[in-house]
Parts: C-alpha cells; structure tokens; sequence
C-alpha cells in the first residue's frame, strides 16, 4: 500500500503506539515488520562494531566469537526469531542461536566477552537505540 515513505510513516506510528507498553499485547505482520526493522539496523550498527562485513562474516564457520556475538546482541535487544537470526548469521540451525546467546552470556574472558563489551558499548552510544 503506497509508497517507501508511507511505510516509514506507519513504522513511526507503531513505534510511538508501542512505546511504554506490553509488547505481547501486539500481534501481526506490523509488528514483525517493526521488529526485522529494528533489528536489521542493530545487525549494521554491530557489523560497523565488530569491524567485520556481511560478506566476511558469511565465510566465518557457524560458531565464531563474531557471530556468537551478534546473535547474543539480536536476541538481547530485538523480538526477532532465532530462525530470522540464524539465516541472517548463516548460523545453520536455529538452535545454535540459543547456545551462542548462552556462551556469550557467560563469557568471562577471551574474544566473545570483548565483542559482547563492544556491541554493548556500541548500543550505548548509538542514539537511536535508547
């Protein structure tokens, strides 16, 4: 319906409606578009954080530390699914996006902790996303 601009409008408007309220009180493919869009935003912000690119994180295995962290930043910050994240990620298997978040949690030390710390930091500074 319409144009690019009307659908930028209708994200603003849902954006302002859900504000301070109960996400599970919304349903429907408004919603989901408002979630894939916030998300496929935080996805650049975090690519830019970790200095890595789309293309280079395609050719990393599916566990790397960069991933790993990108999916723990994803299912943090967003209601995206763990299947949008895994194909985003090319993780393979939805299910290695719930590990990746639970190893990277847990990280105390080593690269996953300093990207975690990264992309953390990175959010906070970011504007858009406070």
């Amino acid at each position: 319906l319409g144009n690019d601009s009307f659908g930028d409008r209708l994200k603003d408007l849902l954006e302002n409606a859900l504000e301070g309220k109960r996400r599970q009180s919304y349903a429907g493919g408004a919603l989901r578009a408002h979630d894939e869009s916030g998300a496929t935003a935080l996805l650049k912000m975090g690519l830019k954080a970790l200095e890595v690119t789309r293309k280079s994180m395609g050719r990393m295995s599916k566990g790397a530390p960069e991933k790993q962290a990108m999916a723990w930043l994803l299912r943090t910050r967003t209601a995206v699914s763990r299947r949008w994240v895994a194909e985003r990620l090319a993780m393979g298997d939805e299910s290695r996006v719930t590990q990746a978040v639970a190893t990277v949690k847990a990280a105390r030390a080593g690269k996953r902790r300093e990207f975690r710390e990264r992309l953390g930091a990175a959010c906070d500074e970011e504007p858009s996303l406070k």
